[in-house]
């Protein structure tokens, strides 16, 4: 299955004109301003789903507003959640395997959940995401809403006990 996930990676990728750089154990980051993702060698459906979100970011043009481009952030100015959820959505949605419960864990609790954790943790204070190069852009979270929860939905399926809890808008 590794061999389909690396080809249908590869194949969405040219689709949209996105350079792969990829390296084990690497993580997802999309530098659509730049015109390519990273992503970690695919080994398992984490690291498959994990390219799958980055290339849904590209697709959606999430720009981010790097030095020289600080005029395209539309990743801040639809709303970091909202950024997340649409990428999450994109990877649900292009999947070719029926998701394992290890990788809804991973997209939730490492992933989509740990930006809800900053949200309830900033409440409306300015803040700047310093990972991937993005610490240029100051921004204010913006308040999970149905989209977001029909995502976070999709992707806890029926599982529980989750470590980042969902407490709804705060």
């Amino acid at each position: 299955m590794i061999d389909k996930y690396q080809l249908h990676i590869e194949t969405i990728a040219k689709e949209f004109g996105c350079k792969l750089i990829q390296k084990p154990n690497l993580p997802g980051m999309m530098y659509v301003e730049y015109g390519y993702i990273e992503i970690p060698t695919i080994e398992n459906q984490i690291h498959y789903l994990t390219g799958l979100h980055e290339l849904s970011h590209f697709a959606l043009g999430h720009t981010q507003g790097r030095p020289p481009h600080s005029d395209k952030r539309l990743y801040f100015d639809i709303g970091v959640l909202r950024s997340e959820a649409q990428a999450w959505e994109g990877a649900l949605n292009w999947c070719i395997d029926e998701i394992q419960d290890e990788s809804r864990r991973f997209m939730w609790d490492t992933c989509l959940g740990s930006y809800y954790h900053c949200y309830l943790w900033c409440k409306g204070v300015s803040s700047t995401l310093g990972n991937g190069n993005r610490h240029y852009v100051e921004f204010i979270y913006d308040h999970p809403d149905e989209y977001f929860e029909s995502i976070m939905k999709r992707i806890q399926w029926n599982l529980k006990d989750w470590k980042q809890k969902y407490k709804g808008k705060l």
